[in-house]
Order: structure tokens, then C-alpha cells, then sequence
């Protein structure tokens, strides 16, 4: 494909979520905009702006404090800059009982702390930026995984993955420990021993009960 020349790209889902993660720190856009699981490939090509997500398999997330539920296709394609992505495809919104497809999601700039989505049929939906946070697409992403564990070892194994992928790309402005403790470990149910970083310092990043 003539729109992927010229791209750096990275194969399987821990390096495609860190491209993924990055991409979306880089240009200021919140790090749960893009829940993610079983990712097989992402790219992106700087001289244009064009990126790609493939993912296994379909993901719907809700968005639980603004009740949006929101369909992520296998393919996921568009244009990133500062504080938007347009030209999107592969990304569905539910209104009523359609499935209008997310052309374009801009940041406000200069900020209002606001979010908008705008569909094909040119109809913007405006949010709070703080419900497409980090910890939406963690919890999801890690509760769309686990059915391809083969032990309960792998787990822990691919939630400290998460947990250092945050706190590295964040720029421990996530407390991905704490979002570890409260949706994931439950579901094994394991005791979370870690605490916030500024009560343990930087081994509380690098460690794991």
C-alpha cells in the first residue's frame, strides 16, 4: 500500500502497543483514545502522519463516565498531528441502535479539558478528555488478553508488561500501579502489594509482588 512506503514498523502486540502509546503521547492526544488487544501490527510513516493499527480481532469498549461505546475494527487507519487524528477509519461509535463511522477526533486548542468526535456524517460529539484516559484502554486491553494465557504466570507476566509500559511512557504521570491493583489482579485473585510512586520511590515502577 502505497500510503505505508516509507513507515517504521512494528510486529506484535507488546512493541505495537508501545508505537501505539507513544504516538499518542507524542501528539497530545489521551493515552486510552485506542484500546488495544492482541495487536499483530502498527506503523506509522512522520513524513505524512499516516498510521495503521491490525488487531486479531474486533474490540468494543465502553467508555463508562460518558456511556459511549465505542467499536475498534481489526483495521485501523488515519492521519495523526497535534491533538487530532483525521481521516480515521476502522472506528465506530454506537448513537441509538447505529454504528456511525469516527472520521476525525480533535483535542481542543488552546485546552478546555473537551474532546470531539466527528462522524462521516459530519455530526461532533464533544466529551471530557479525562474519560479517554490511560486506565480505559489498559483495563481493556489486559481483560481482552486473557483468554490466550496459558498460566496464570503468563498473566502476572503481561500485566507488570503493561504496568512498565505506562509508567515509562507516561512519564509516571499514570499510576498504572494503582491500575493494575484495582481492575486486574482481582480477576486472579491476587493481593496487590504495590504502592504509589512518590511512597516508594522509582523501584515502585520496577517492581512486582
Amino acid at each position: 500500500m502505497a500510503a505505508k512506503e516509507g513507515g517504521i514498523v512494528k510486529m506484535g502486540h507488546e512493541e505495537g502497543m508501545k508505537m501505539a502509546l507513544s504516538l499518542l503521547e507524542e501528539f497530545e492526544l489521551p493515552l486510552g483514545l485506542l484500546p488495544l488487544a492482541d495487536v499483530l501490527e502498527a506503523g506509522f510513516v512522520r513524513s505524512t502522519g499516516y498510521m495503521w493499527i491490525l488487531q486479531k480481532k474486533k474490540v468494543e469498549h465502553n467508555f463508562k463516565t460518558v456511556s459511549k461505546l465505542v467499536s475498534y475494527d481489526i483495521e485501523i487507519t488515519g492521519y495523526v498531528g497535534k491533538k487530532q487524528i483525521k481521516k480515521l477509519k476502522g472506528v465506530k461509535a454506537k448513537e441509538l441502535m447505529l454504528w456511525p463511522p469516527v472520521s476525525e477526533i480533535t483535542v481542543d486548542d488552546p485546552p478546555t479539558e473537551k474532546i470531539r468526535f466527528k462522524s462521516l456524517a459530519g455530526i461532533t460529539k464533544t466529551f471530557p478528555v479525562d474519560a479517554f484516559a490511560a486506565g480505559q484502554s489498559l483495563f481493556i486491553s489486559l481483560q481482552n488478553r486473557t483468554d490466550s494465557f496459558a498460566s496464570e504466570h503468563i498473566a502476572l507476566k503481561e500485566i507488570q508488561n503493561y504496568h512498565l509500559q505506562y509508567s515509562n511512557i507516561a512519564d509516571k504521570k499514570v499510576w498504572a500501579c494503582q491500575l493494575v491493583q484495582r481492575h486486574s489482579l482481582d480477576a486472579f485473585g491476587i493481593k496487590p502489594g504495590l504502592s504509589p510512586p512518590e511512597e516508594k520511590g522509582e523501584e515502585a515502577y520496577h517492581s512486582f509482588p
